[in-house]
């Protein structure tokens, strides 16, 4: 489900139900997955556009 709905981290939360293994301390992963899918500039810009509704 989380694949056809495009979330973040689809790939990590897979990983985690099938192997137990979390992901949310293991800053290799999130990196990787960060730059893989390009999540920093998505937040960034999203905290933006936040920020700019908050001072019209």
């Amino acid at each position: 489900m989380a694949y056809s709905r495009d979330l973040p981290y689809a790939n990590l939360y897979e990983r985690l139900i099938k192997t137990g293994k979390g992901f949310t301390h293991d800053d290799q992963s999130l990196i990787i997955e960060n730059k893989k899918h390009g999540y920093r500039s998505l937040a960034e810009e999203f905290i933006s556009q936040i920020n700019s509704s908050t001072h019209d």
